[in-house]
């Protein structure tokens, strides 16, 4: 499951910094949370590059793997949003 929430605070929106993800949290729910760097739409995916108080990270989000409402609400979000996103 994904999610994707929008506000100005997020200090409890998150269970890791950008840094902390790694490999060895696969298939373990993380929540990141801060502010969209860039964003790219390839058809059926989006990238977004969100930034914390600790460096980058990389959301990846495919069209028939994601719920068609966060999909959109992803589209349509704009740079510089504060976000906070959940997924495996």
């Amino acid at each position: 499951m994904a999610s994707c929430k929008q506000g100005a605070d997020t200090s409890m929106l998150r269970t890791h910094y950008s840094i902390e993800v790694s490999p060895k949290l696969n298939n373990k729910n993380v929540i990141v949370a801060g502010w969209i760097k860039e964003k790219r739409i390839l058809g059926n995916l989006i990238f977004i590059t969100l930034r914390d108080f600790k460096g980058v990270i990389q959301i990846t989000a495919k069209k028939n793997t994601t719920e068609a409402e966060l999909f959109k609400t992803l589209k349509e979000i704009n740079k510089e949003s504060v976000v906070s996103i959940e997924g495996k």
